[in-house]
């Protein structure tokens, strides 16, 4: 609660989001409320905002379901990735490698996600060239939860 109450400025909003987490994890069959809210304070961390994080979470959760893995084993390296690729603002192959590994998924299937080949993301993360485009995926939780479940 306190660090909800620090992120958000105040303990009103706090509450309601602890209170939106709780829900959001009563209505999710994997999730459950201490690693969503442990997730969703990682991620408002890195400065991604209330909303987003909550999406994300969400779909980290039908994430977590596709790649038969426990929430607890998922959640926080997936969050940790994400957080670390929107606050350095470029991908990394190291952040790429920590987000396909946490939800095992392949990079062939976030290069699809990305509407690229494995050869032209892996020239485009030497480079660093990929920055908006990933940027955007790995903000998009419907682009996260698509590309997990096809796997």
């Amino acid at each position: 609660m306190v660090a909800f109450t620090t992120f958000l400025g105040s303990e009103r909003k706090a509450r309601k989001m602890v209170r939106e987490i709780a829900a959001l994890a009563k209505a999710s069959p994997v999730l459950d409320p201490a690693t969503t809210g442990n997730a969703v304070s990682l991620l408002m961390a890195f400065n991604v905002g209330a909303k987003e994080s909550m999406r994300l979470v969400k779909a980290l959760g039908a994430a977590s379901a596709a790649s038969g893995r426990s929430i607890q084993e998922v959640m926080p390296r997936a969050a940790l990735a994400i957080g670390q690729i929107k606050a350095k603002g470029k991908l990394s192959a190291e952040e790429m490698n920590q987000l396909a590994e946490s939800v095992n998924v392949g990079r062939g299937s976030i290069a699809k996600q990305l509407g690229m080949t494995s050869r032209q993301l892996r020239g485009d993360v030497r480079a660093g060239q990929t920055d908006r485009r990933f940027q955007g995926a790995a903000g998009d939780p419907a682009c996260v939860d698509r590309g997990f479940r096809r796997r």
